[in-house]
This record gives C-alpha cells, sequence and structure tokens, in this order.
C-alpha cells in the first residue's frame, strides 16, 4: 500500500506540473532574445559593480521558433536515478546536488560528466554520491559509480554529503569529491576518488580533514583546477570562503565579501571560470532557521574574493504542488553553445525532491521547457539541442 500511494503520489505532482506550464510559459519571442556570452567587467569588481548592469543586454528576436514550451522553471525533473533499485521504485528520481562537468567532445563515450547524491524524501542515509555521463543532457548511462553507504552512519549526525566532479586536464582524469561530517567528534573531511576512464575508480583518499569542524568546515566545496593548483569557494556559518591547495599545502582561509540584494545568507554555491573571471550561482536563504524554502542567486568576479552584489534569478515554482514547488537548492551550471545551462535541485512541502534544468543567453533570461525529459527523453533531447544549437 505504500508503494502504491508513492506512485499515485508522483503521478499526481506530474500532472500538476504539466498543467501549470501553459499559465508559466513565457512566450517564445522573449525566450529567443539575443543574449551575449559572459563578458569582462569593464570597472573593478572590488568597486562591488552591481551585476544588475548585466540585464541591460540588447535584445532582438533571432527568428527561431523551438518545437516546445519556455516556462519559468523545468516541469520535468531529469531521469537520475537511485542506483538503490528498491527504494528508487518507491521515490523515483529523488537525485540532488548537482555537479555538471562539460569537457567539450567525448570522453570515454560521453562529452557531460555528472555528480548528484540520491535523496529519496530527504533520507542522508542515501546521500552517496553517483556518477553519470551523459551527450545531451537528458538521456544518462547507467550509474557509473557509487560510493557505498556507510558502515557507520548515524542519521543527521554521519554521512554523506555535498558531491562535486572536476576534470583534471594535466592527468586525463575526473575526480569526485564529496563531504563527510561527524557532529559527534567535530570531525569533517573532503575525500576524493579519480578514474581515468569513468567506470573504475580509485581507493578513497582524504583531500582535508579537520577535529574542529565548527571553525573549519567546508559546506558545499565548489572546486576548480586551475593554475596548478586546487581552487576552492565554500560556505562556513553562512559566509563565502576561499582556500587553495597549491603542491600539497592549504592556503589559510579567506573570507569574501559576497553579499546578496535582499540580505539572504549564501548556503550552497558553485562556481566557474569564465573570461569575466568567476561566476557564482547559489542557493541563499533570507531566513537561518529554514533551508527548505531558497532561491537561486548569481554573482560574478574578476579575482575570486570580491564579488559583485547578488542577485536573484531564479524562485521555486508558483504552483506548490511541482515537484520544485517548496525551494530551490544547490545548483550546477555551464556555459556552452552560447548558452548557460543550468541544473538545480529543489524539493516541494510533500518530501519530493529532484533536480531540473535550465537554459538562458544570460543569467537573468534562465526558462525551463515543458519537454518530459523521463518519459520521452529519446524523443525530446533532439528538440532541446535543436534549439540550443540554432538560438544564436
Amino acid at each position: 500500500m505504500k508503494k502504491i500511494l508513492a506512485i499515485i503520489f508522483t503521478v499526481v505532482m506530474s500532472a500538476s506540473a504539466f498543467t501549470g506550464c501553459a499559465s508559466s510559459a513565457g512566450s517564445k519571442d522573449s525566450a529567443s532574445a539575443s543574449e551575449t556570452k559572459p563578458q569582462s567587467t569593464s570597472v573593478s569588481v572590488s568597486n562591488k559593480v552591481n551585476v544588475k548592469s548585466q540585464k541591460s543586454d540588447t535584445e532582438k528576436k533571432s527568428g527561431f521558433e523551438p518545437q516546445f514550451n519556455f516556462c519559468s522553471n523545468s516541469v520535468s525533473k531529469l531521469n537520475l536515478i537511485n542506483s538503490d533499485s528498491y527504494i528508487e521504485s518507491y521515490y523515483p528520481n529523488n537525485a540532488y546536488h548537482p555537479k555538471l562537468v562539460d569537457l567539450g567532445k567525448e570522453w570515454n563515450g560521453y562529452r557531460f560528466w555528472l555528480s548528484y547524491t540520491p535523496y529519496p524524501s530527504g533520507n542522508d542515509y542515501y546521500e552517496n554520491p553517483q556518477i553519470v555521463g551523459t551527450n545531451d543532457l537528458i538521456n544518462y548511462s547507467e550509474v557509473k559509480f557509487t560510493e557505498p553507504p556507510l558502515a557507520n552512519y548515524k542519521k543527521s549526525v554521519r554521512y554523506n554529503s555535498d558531491s562535486h566532479l572536476v576534470y583534471n586536464e594535466e592527468l586525463d582524469r575526473l575526480e569526485l569529491f564529496w563531504r563527510y561530517t561527524d557532529y559527534d567528534t567535530d570531525y569533517m573531511a573532503l575525500y576524493m576518488r579519480y578514474s581515468y576512464d569513468g567506470d573504475n575508480w580509485s581507493d578513497k583518499l582524504v583531500y582535508f580533514e579537520t577535529y574542529e569542524k565548527e571553525k573549519y568546515d567546508m559546506v558545499s566545496p565548489a572546486i576548480i583546477r586551475d593554475d596548478g593548483a586546487y581552487k576552492v569557494w565554500y560556505v562556513c556559518h553562512y559566509q563565502l570562503y576561499y582556500r587553495e591547495l597549491r603542491n600539497g599545502v592549504w592556503s589559510q582561509p579567506q573570507p569574501t565579501d559576497l553579499t546578496f540584494e535582499d540580505g539572504a545568507y549564501v548556503w550552497h554555491p558553485d562556481v566557474i571560470k569564465t573570461n569575466r573571471g568567476y561566476e557564482l550561482l547559489a542557493c541563499a536563504t533570507t531566513d537561518k532557521k529554514d533551508r527548505k524554502h531558497m532561491d537561486l542567486y548569481f554573482s560574478a568576479s574578476e579575482n575570486g574574493l570580491n564579488w559583485e552584489t547578488a542577485l536573484e534569478v531564479k524562485s521555486p515554482s508558483d504552483d506548490c504542488l511541482a515537484w520544485d514547488g517548496g525551494g530551490l537548492y544547490r545548483p550546477s551550471f555551464i556555459y556552452a553553445d552560447n548558452h548557460y545551462i543550468v541544473m538545480y535541485s529543489a524539493r516541494n512541502d510533500y518530501n519530493d525532491f529532484g533536480i531540473g534544468l535550465l537554459v538562458g543567453r544570460n543569467m537573468f533570461n534562465l526558462h525551463g521547457t515543458d519537454l518530459d525529459y523521463i518519459n520521452n527523453g529519446q524523443a525530446d533531447a533532439p528538440l532541446l539541442w535543436d534549439y540550443l544549437n540554432k538560438d544564436l
């Protein structure tokens, strides 16, 4: 009976979301408005240049009409499964905390590689990193790797979380990072595994550890391999910090000056390097007691320490019954094929979790689609890429 009720609830949620798309869809003209590639800021970010100026890009119609409807958010979750098939049957596609990597060309069969953590109904026992590959962002490989469940797991005390994926170009390998915490001993570690083919993964390595978690915690690390070092942005006590690992030596933590237009507090960021310097997309909360109902915010920086004031770029679906109708969580983003491509994790207030997809030629014109990524992925993927390739 429990399984039947779960299936009925999933069907009701899906029907509600697709019904609401027409009312939330933007016009095709608006969605195809001309947008620009990331550009270097002309004024020093130390002066806290406001990224709102990026909203004023010249707009014009491209003349291309996509074969689907745009919506404010992603109507469908992405088809990202829990490798535990029994749990997946009760809580389908309850994935969370994505990190998307674009290698620019196929690497061991796939251009894009993705890490995420299953989070069925918010159960952190299953919050163990998984790896998949894809060539179209909609149809995914079998799960290439799953971090085994912890033998010493203790609910909300000892658990894995916050996976992140890096392509190390110098060594031609993928590197999977994730956070482990033990609140009983004030211990926190960042673990790492690596793979040269995506199928076979190394033993677990300790990347960073501390028995002063309260002081040196690294929540949701966003890691870039750049200039011979690992550059890491992370959150501690609702503040964005920066450290780097170079030649095996960690730098001291440096607080950044990231602030938000509405006074929100940063929680889970992703950071990428572009020709503007560094760009950040993060979920943030205006209430430290509530991390279930958050929005997404964007900022940019020339040096990774001095950031433009972060502005809101996406909020939960207006339909509270939609899978993302409660709050948004950790996003991941890339700039490819003349578009920003965003994967965002989200939830509703009925313990349904998932990851959705947004696209746009600038971060202030992100939109979802009414494509069905779970049930019609093979047919819908060409429609999405027809848009990405022709909406120039």
